[in-house]
């Protein structure tokens, strides 16, 4: 047998079992798999240390975590997170001078900044203050498990399709580059588990919006498109305000939950702290897929048919 032989075997066995869940959950009652709307977002921002330009090979160790909260529903900041966080490499901890002068950071303010695990937790204690308006909680939610793990399992988590609330940053570095692949990696510890599964980049919002496709929209293209005055951009609260207003005018023009265009995957290490799981390749293919919101009948012809087409392109 081929080395693409028992690639295909391999994912055609995953999608049988993704089929299988998802059909379990299509059979639930009507009122038990309705899928709310989206009504809050948090918008998330980070600055991360840079030697000489902010995507050089330096370490990359967040220092500064902002985040708004918005609701869609009244059109406003409901409240804002903000803390600076000391780097855990020591040869890190100590600003470059284009990372201060980028960044307005000041040395002081990295000196005396909680430590990355410390500043999660504060980031978890205030998200949890507003369990009362969320859907599911985030303080119930625990982490998914893996696809081998669940087997046939009916409980394997969809919460993600069921929250009324989402993230959302301005590209994707944030997430995968700065917080997961550098500090949570770092750390050995986890994103927390109410920020997996889709989120939105509000580059790839934008261009659905005004039909502008390119491959980057600066936050100062946007805001100007959008008539948003910019106030201490490289600073991450200043900046994730920035994102929140950008959202809010967005939404009216295309709803959020059309534009989940991003995706943590759940089975990643450095994202969910999984190990030991399927291929790279097949499995960013599988969950770059939302299969859980398409129709049980569609969804094998469909998939196998893209999947495989791209395997045969690397064979």
């Amino acid at each position: 047998m081929t080395s693409y032989d028992m690639q295909k075997d391999k994912f055609l066995s995953l999608v049988d079992q993704f089929e299988g869940l998802t059909i379990q959950k299509y059979l639930l009652p009507e009122e038990d798999r309705k899928i709310p709307e989206i009504k809050y977002g948090f918008c998330i921002d980070l600055e991360a240390t840079c030697a000489s330009g902010p995507f050089d090979d330096n370490t990359h160790e967040v220092i500064e975590i902002g985040v708004v909260l918005v609701d869609f529903d009244k059109d406003n900041i409901i409240d804002t997170f903000n803390t600076f966080v000391k780097p855990t490499n020591e040869d890190a901890r100590v600003l470059s001078d284009f990372c201060k002068n980028f960044t307005g950071i000041k040395q002081e303010d990295i000196d005396s900044a909680p430590s990355f695990i410390d500043a999660l937790e504060l980031l978890n204690q205030w998200v949890g203050k507003y369990d009362d308006i969320l859907e599911p909680k985030p303080s119930t939610i625990k982490y998914p498990k893996t696809i081998k793990e669940a087997g046939e399992d009916a409980d394997f988590p969809i919460w993600t399709q069921y929250r009324n609330f989402v993230w959302i940053s301005h590209g994707l570095a944030d997430f995968e580059r700065f917080f997961a692949m550098k500090s949570c990696t770092i750390n050995k510890t986890p994103l927390p588990p109410y920020m997996l599964g889709r989120y939105v980049d509000s580059m790839q919002h934008f261009s659905a919006a005004y039909r502008l496709y390119r491959t980057r929209h600066t936050m100062q293209h946007m805001c100007s498109k959008l008539n948003i005055p910019i106030v201490n951009q490289h600073r991450a609260i200043d900046d994730a305000i920035l994102i929140g207003k950008i959202a809010l005018k967005l939404e009216k023009k295309v709803p959020l939950r059309v534009s989940l265009n991003a995706f943590i995957d759940m089975d990643s290490p450095a994202y969910s702290g999984k190990f030991g799981t399927f291929d790279y390749y097949l499995s960013k293919d599988i969950r770059k897929k939302d299969f859980r919101y398409t129709p049980v009948e569609t969804y094998s012809v469909h998939y196998k048919t893209n999947v495989l087409k791209k395997m045969s392109k690397r064979k």
